[in-house]
């Protein structure tokens, strides 16, 4: 589960910088199946909701939005926290229309 965790945190590095390569490439750097890399990719993208789909021009898998992935335990609080200033952005947003 550890080594999941650690190849989805380097995946996601490589994806930023839009340098995974070919999957077989990807596959060779981390010593794993071609088929591996697809599924740890389906995985990121149905569990983490990541906006993954592969340049064939850049042969690079790329991130198609602006953003982050995220894996951690966030507490209730801050949740909320960052919920309420999100509300509070959102109306504002309203408002200016």
């Amino acid at each position: 589960m550890e080594e999941q965790f650690k190849r989805v945190i380097a995946f996601n590095a490589l994806i930023k910088r839009k340098a995974t390569g070919s999957p077989a490439d990807l596959a060779r750097r981390f010593d794993i199946s071609p088929s591996l890399v697809k599924k740890i990719i389906r995985c990121m993208r149905e569990i983490l909701d990541a906006p993954i789909e592969y340049n064939r021009d850049r042969k690079s898998y790329v991130y198609t939005k602006e953003g982050i992935v995220k894996i951690g335990f966030e507490d209730n609080r801050k949740a909320e926290i960052i919920n309420a200033i999100k509300h509070m952005l959102d109306e504002e947003g309203r408002n200016e229309n």
